[in-house]
């Protein structure tokens, strides 16, 4: 065999068999003779490539559906001049109309406080509305349904109670304004809840009845009001006093 840089036999045992050591391969591969090799090889191929030159499509002056505005582009199918105007176009058209409180929610409010896009995105069990336009992006079912009933924006400390504790029954006839002391009223009496006495300090406190049986099964007997309490009467709490 020949080397291809120095033209020298040799047996072929460096590599591939290209060249017969690697100062042979280092030399062969300088810039130079890459090169060569690419010229050699363009010459070769010169007229071959069949791909012709397409030129540039000139842009297209167009006025954008959405704000109106005036933007070039060599799409012929587009409509809007971003991004943002189309998304916007889209969800004006799924806005909700009043029409839709008396199918789902038995009532006809007076106005709508905010625009509505969607609903079905789930909170745990409770569903959230997509708002658009608006400070919040997204509110309760049962408390944008109360809103528009009362035609006003709720407080922090009013709770919307389901009567028949369906979550995704949001029927106006379903849902009851309460503050946030008689909701919790409301549940304990129904989650069975019981008055016990705290084993450090003597003061009263309510728990739920299942709880406290649970507790009781895995042996406890002693329960307590607080945490303070709790590392009082272990003694975890006399350094803190100190």
């Amino acid at each position: 065999m020949k080397c291809e840089y120095c033209t020298k036999d040799h047996n072929g045992n460096y590599g591939s068999g290209r060249f017969c050591n690697a100062a042979c391969a280092r030399g062969f591969s300088t810039k130079s003779k890459r090169k060569e090799i690419s010229t050699a090889v363009s010459k070769k191929l010169k007229g071959c490539n069949t791909k012709k030159h397409v030129p540039a499509k000139e842009a297209i002056t167009k006025i954008c559906l959405y704000c109106g505005a005036p933007f070039k582009t060599i799409k012929e199918h587009q409509k809007f001049c971003s991004a943002s105007c189309r998304r916007y176009n889209n969800l004006e058209s799924k806005i909700w109309t009043i029409d839709i409180f008396k199918e789902r929610y038995g009532f006809t409010p007076d106005k709508l406080l905010y625009n509505i896009v969607s609903c079905g995105r789930h909170v745990g069990s409770y569903r959230r509305v997509t708002l658009t336009c608006s400070k919040r992006k997204t509110v309760l079912e049962h408390r944008m349904v109360m809103e528009h009933y009362l035609q006003r924006y709720l407080l922090k400390k009013e709770v919307v109670h389901h009567i028949d504790e369906d979550p995704s029954n949001n029927h106006i006839t379903n849902l009851k304004l309460l503050s946030y002391s008689d909701h919790n009223k409301l549940h304990k009496c129904k989650n069975n809840i019981v008055e016990i006495k705290c084993a450090y300090c003597g003061s009263y406190f309510f728990r739920e009845k299942r709880i406290i049986d649970y507790k009781k099964h895995q042996g406890q007997v002693d329960f307590y009001c607080n945490n303070k309490c709790s590392n009082h009467h272990f003694g975890r709490g006399r350094l803190k006093d100190k």
